[in-house]
């Protein structure tokens, strides 16, 4: 290793990107000596200067952070620019952020749409998602379609917040088997959301065929995550006696639990004096 590392720093010494960006890594990872991101972040800067678009990338992220520099918005922005115009993707995925958001830079959609879209079509799927994200915000029967082009892509590659968007996606079209399907996807990943949703549709046949023990047990994994809809869902049940016995009790509590989240129907539900009597039993004579 100290052969090797001796190596690096001479031929980084010569001006050789390829060798300075490696010695930024060592310092960063803390291979050359103990970690020290301001060396790394100065063997960076000296490659990124001579193009070295990974340099320029790890240099950008240094200066987003705040280490081993001084944070600063506005120099993250210069150097993901100049990483993103060699074809850098996850450059491109950074630098379309801060044009969505106006973060160092003066807040630009169209061209993060741009950026995004390079950077989506390199494969990466949180930029496929966030593309689908901005398509889909502009509320158009077109901008969906693409919307769920991308969101697809995204999903097929596992990424759990682009198979849930594409099953709303599929709901909002009427499509309820297409909704369950990956809602299903994002619900074996352990989504609560998907989870809550995919034990609605099973208590109603939505896109399944009708199972409300198959729809209580999803609805408990999601309300055990902290999911408020499914822990009123799950409440309802209870306290109707849809797919377990009628239990008052297990009701109010996961009632409870979501109006602590500020859930407004389970909120009003424990107002109920009706229900409390219920719960409580008859007054004593």
């Amino acid at each position: 290793m100290e052969t090797g590392i001796r190596c690096l720093r001479a031929l980084a010494a010569k001006a050789n990107p390829e060798a300075q960006y490696l010695l930024g890594y060592h310092y960063a990872v803390g291979l050359a000596a103990r970690r020290n991101l301001a060396s790394a972040a100065s063997w960076w800067r000296k490659a990124a200067e001579q193009g070295h678009p990974e340099a320029q990338y790890r240099l950008a992220l240094c200066y987003a952070d705040g280490e081993g520099v001084a944070h600063s918005e506005r120099l993250a922005v210069r150097w993901y620019r100049k990483a993103a115009e060699q074809g850098h993707p996850n450059a491109q995925f950074n630098l379309a952020l801060r044009l969505r958001d106006g973060r160092g830079v003066r807040r630009d959609r169209e061209q993060a749409m741009q950026w995004l879209e390079k950077a989506a079509v390199q494969g990466g799927p949180s930029a496929q998602h966030n593309l689908a994200l901005m398509y889909e915000g502009r509320h158009t029967a077109e901008a969906d379609s693409k919307a769920s082009r991308w969101y697809r892509k995204a999903a097929k590659q596992n990424h759990v917040d682009a198979q849930f968007n594409l099953a709303l996606l599929c709901e909002k079209k009427g499509d309820g088997t297409s909704a369950a399907r990956w809602y299903r996807k994002a619900a074996l990943n352990g989504d609560p959301a998907a989870q809550c949703n995919l034990g609605v549709a099973y208590l109603e046949g939505d896109g399944v065929p009708q199972d409300p023990k198959m729809g209580i047990s999803w609805l408990r994994k999601a309300a055990e995550q902290g999911d408020s809809r499914a822990q009123f869902n799950l409440a309802q049940a209870f306290d109707r006696g849809e797919g377990v016995p009628r239990d008052c009790r297990k009701a109010y509590w996961l009632y409870f639990s979501a109006a602590s989240q500020e859930h407004r129907r389970a909120c009003r539900r424990l107002r109920s004096k009706m229900f409390i009597r219920e719960v409580v039993g008859p007054e004593p004579s």
